[in-house]
C-alpha cells in the first residue's frame, strides 16, 4: 500500500464522545444460553430518570444492553424484576429522532406494574449484572398551588422537609424563575429522596432570564425536578443568570427550551455579544447528578448545552453553537441542525464545536454515547464529531460510541473526529460523516496521551478519510481513496498497522472522492 506523510494538524479542543456503561456484577444466576447466545451485555446502563414519584399503575423501563462485540454472538434479551418480584423480558424498542417521525436507535423497553402506594424496588438484569432503582407509586401525588413568588418560596422550604409534596405548580407567569429562587433552601436540612416538580400551572409559563448582567440563580435544594421552564428567548445573549447546581445535589430538567439570539442566521464572523454562559453550571469535581430528557436548545451560543451529566435523552439542537455534551454518562438520542461555530465574545477565536468530548479523569469509564444525527438545511454543519482527548493521563474504559450521522458538513472543514489516550473494551460503531475524517493519534507525548488501544472495536464507519498520525520517527499514513485497494472496506489494510493491534475493525469505508 503506498503510504503518504502528513503534517500534524492542531485540532479543536472539543469532542463528542458516545459513552457506554457497564453495570454492577451481583450474579442473578441465569438460565444455561442458547448456542451463539451470550447472557450478558459489556455495557448496561438504564435510560430512564430513578426516584420518580408516579399515580399511574404501571411504568415503562428503559435500558441500553449491548455487546462489546456484536458479532460475536446474541445477546439474551435483559429482564426487569418488578418489586414484588416478577420477572419481565425486555423487548427492543426503536425511538424517533426528537422533533421528527423518522427511527433513530433501538434500545430495550418493559413496562412493568407497580405496587399501590409504596416504593417499588426494581432492578433491570443483564446475566450477572443488575441496575437497581425505585420508583414511588401514590394513588394521588400532593400538589401545591403557588400564587406569587412568596408563596412559591415558602412551598419549595415546606417541600424540602416534607417529601410527601410531589409537585409544586405555578399559577402565575413567572418572569425570572432563577431570580425567584435563588438560595432557597440555604441553612435547610434536605429530607428528599424522590423527585420535586416545579411546573406552570395550565395557562401559565415560566421563564428564566438569561441575559447579562442578570445573577445566577442557585436554589439549594436537592432532587429538584424542572419542567417545561423557558430559559432565555429568542433575544437573550445569554451572558448572565446561569442555574448553578449546588455540589452532590439532583437536578433534573424536562420539557425545558434554552434560548438565545445566536441563530442560524447569525454569522459566525461575527463575535457574541456578551460572555455566554452555560445554561446550567455543574462542575466534574463536585458529584453533581443532572438528568436532562426532552428540552430544546435554539440560538444558544454557551460553550456547552449539557456537561456532566448522568443522562441525557432525546435531546434537539436548533443552531446550537458549542459543544452539546462533555463527559455524558449516559447521552441518548440527539438530533440537531444548523450547527455552526461563532466568534466569541473576545473576538480571539471561535468557539469549539464538540459532539462529544472527554479528556482524563476518574469519571471516563463506563460511558454510553448513542445517536446523535445532525441535519443542515439553512447552513454546513460545522463541528467536530467527538473527541477522546489527550490530556490529563486519559485512561479511557468500557465506552460505547455508537450512530453517529453529520448530513451536509461544511466543504473543507478541518474538525475532524479523534481518538486519542489508552482505550480498553470499547466499541465505536455505526458512524457516518462522509465530509470530514477520523484521526488516530498516536504521536503525542502527554502521559498516556497516545492513542493505545486494548480489545477495542470500530466497525461500520462512512467516513471522508482516516489518518494515522504516527510516533517521532514513524510512519504516518493517509488512508483515503488514492491510498487504498478498497474504497468500500480498508479494515484489512487497517489491521495491518502495528500501531493499531489493539483493534478490530470491520466494514470502514472511505469516500471515492476528495
Amino acid at each position: 500500500m503506498h503510504v503518504t506523510r502528513f503534517p500534524i494538524a492542531l485540532l479543536g479542543m472539543t469532542l463528542l464522545l458516545a459513552l457506554a456503561a457497564c453495570g454492577s456484577g451481583s450474579s442473578v444466576n441465569p438460565e444455561p444460553p442458547e448456542t451463539g447466545t451470550i447472557t450478558t451485555a459489556e455495557f448496561f446502563q438504564l435510560a430512564i430518570v430513578p426516584d420518580q414519584t408516579v399515580s399511574a399503575s404501571s411504568f415503562e423501563v428503559q435500558a441500553i444492553a449491548e455487546l462489546l462485540n456484536p458479532d460475536a454472538g446474541t445477546l439474551v434479551p435483559p429482564s426487569v424484576i418488578d418489586g414484588s418480584g416478577g420477572s419481565h423480558a425486555m423487548a427492543p424498542k426503536v425511538l424517533k429522532w426528537p422533533g421528527t417521525a423518522e427511527d433513530s436507535v433501538t434500545i430495550w423497553s418493559a413496562t412493568i406494574p407497580l405496587l399501590s402506594d409504596r416504593v417499588n424496588s426494581i432492578k433491570v438484569v443483564s446475566g450477572t449484572k443488575e441496575l437497581p432503582f425505585s420508583i414511588r407509586h401514590k394513588s394521588v401525588l400532593s400538589v401545591l398551588i403557588a400564587s406569587n413568588d412568596a408563596q412559591l418560596v415558602n412551598d419549595i422550604k415546606a417541600a424540602i422537609t416534607d417529601p410527601s409534596i410531589d409537585v409544586i405548580q405555578v399559577a402565575y407567569n413567572e418572569p425570572d424563575l432563577g431570580s425567584a429562587i435563588n438560595g432557597v433552601g440555604s441553612n435547610m436540612t434536605n429530607a428528599r429522596t424522590t423527585w420535586l416538580t416545579i411546573e406552570p400551572a395550565s395557562g401559565n409559563t415560566i421563564s428564566w432570564v438569561r441575559d447579562f448582567p442578570a445573577p445566577l440563580g442557585r436554589p439549594m435544594v436537592d432532587f429538584l425536578h424542572l419542567s417545561t421552564v423557558t430559559f432565555g428567548s429568542d433575544a437573550s445573549d445569554g451572558g448572565g443568570g446561569m442555574f448553578y447546581v449546588e455540589p452532590n445535589h439532583h437536578v433534573w430538567l424536562s420539557g425545558m427550551e434554552f434560548r438565545g439570539k445566536y441563530k442560524y442566521t447569525w454569522d459566525k464572523n461575527t463575535p457574541l455579544t456578551a460572555n455566554s454562559l452555560p445554561d446550567v453550571r455543574t462542575n466534574l469535581t463536585e458529584g453533581q447528578k443532572v438528568y436532562f430528557t426532552d428540552c430544546l436548545w435554539d440560538g444558544s451560543g454557551s460553550n456547552y448545552a449539557t456537561s456532566y451529566v448522568q443522562l441525557a435523552r432525546d435531546l434537539r439542537f436548533n443552531s446550537f453553537r458549542g459543544d452539546l455534551n462533555e463527559f455524558g454518562k449516559v447521552v441518548l438520542n440527539l438530533y440537531g441542525q444548523d450547527i455552526e461555530t461563532v466568534r466569541n465574545f473576545a473576538d480571539t477565536d471561535f468557539l469549539h464545536n464538540d459532539g462529544f468530548q472527554i479528556w482524563g479523569h476518574t469519571e471516563t469509564s463506563n460511558l454510553v454515547f448513542k445517536g446523535l444525527k445532525i441535519v443542515s438545511p439553512h447552513v454546513p454543519a460545522n463541528i467536530q464529531p467527538f473527541l477522546l482527548d489527550r490530556t490529563f493521563t486519559p485512561d479511557y474504559q468500557n465506552v460505547l460510541l455508537d450512530t453517529l450521522l453529520i448530513v451536509g458538513a461544511a466543504p473543507g472543514t478541518v474538525l475532524r473526529a479523534q481518538i486519542a489516550g489508552h482505550l480498553t473494551n470499547s466499541r465505536i460503531s455505526n458512524l457516518s460523516f462522509p465530509s470530514q475524517h477520523l484521526t488516530l493519534r498516536n504521536d503525542f507525548t502527554d502521559p498516556n496521551g497516545a492513542f493505545l488501544p486494548t480489545n477495542v472495536f470500530i466497525s461500520n464507519l462512512d467516513v471522508n478519510k482516516v489518518l494515522y498520525v504516527a510516533p517521532a520517527g514513524g510512519v504516518s499514513i493517509t488512508y483515503d481513496f488514492q491510498n487504498v485497494n478498497n474504497t468500500n472496506d480498508i479494515s484489512s489494510e487497517l489491521s495491518a498497522n502495528p500501531g493499531l493491534s489493539g483493534v478490530s475493525f470491520s466494514n470502514i469505508k472511505v469516500s471515492s472522492v476528495p
